[in-house]
């Protein structure tokens, strides 16, 4: 069980994209690069803001949990931005080791804390976090399934890895409208 998991998630082969336009000014390479710091937007956030946070749940390590997702985003660049194609066997085990911490607190605990009763979150936004993290799984299962199928191109990696890195991001989207009540004014506009 535990090698199909990792089989379908995890892929320790060097990329065999024989023409990738990961440094190119087009869009999706662009967008490929900045969502490495999607986590350190996040974190900032989180940091920055983390006096509210407690307000929904007093017991969760807010502040910590800021300052992994700052780091993280750096640590991701350096992986699959600076060196990609590279094989740096320590470098990617620990953005493995810190991905998994990472998808783990923000997607599960934070997830179940609230459906446990520890936090009071509104429901509607854990179950749109819930919702989100299951399709952000799917997003990092189709980014390894482009790297096995590999070919001329990597643009398929790009979109389904970089997609897998929106999670913060829409985190910091819909956080903001909760913390800020406006959920009636975006309705209302419409």
């Amino acid at each position: 069980m535990i090698d199909v998991l990792h089989n379908l998630f995890i892929y320790n082969e060097l990329n065999k994209f024989t023409n990738c336009s990961i440094r190119e000014n087009k869009p999706l390479p662009i967008f490929y690069r900045l969502s490495s710091y999607f986590f350190t937007i996040w974190g900032l956030f989180v940091i920055i803001i983390h006096k509210t946070f407690r307000k929904y749940d007093n017991r969760f390590p807010w502040l910590a949990y800021g300052f992994l997702n700052f780091f993280h985003g750096f640590l991701i660049y350096i992986n699959d931005v600076s060196n990609f194609g590279k094989k740096l066997y320590y470098l990617k085990i620990l953005d493995r080791i810190v991905s998994f911490i990472n998808l783990v607190l923000t997607w599960l605990v934070i997830s179940f804390r609230a459906y446990l009763g520890f936090s009071t979150f509104p429901m509607f936004y854990i179950n749109l976090h819930f919702i989100l993290g299951i399709f952000t799984v799917y997003c990092k299962y189709r980014s390894t399934s482009a790297l096995r199928k590999a070919g001329n191109n990597c643009d398929d990696y790009m979109f389904w890895h970089g997609l897998w890195h929106t999670y913060p991001l829409l985190g910091c989207v819909y956080t903001f409208i909760m913390f800020n009540n406006l959920e009636w004014k975006i309705i209302k506009s419409f």
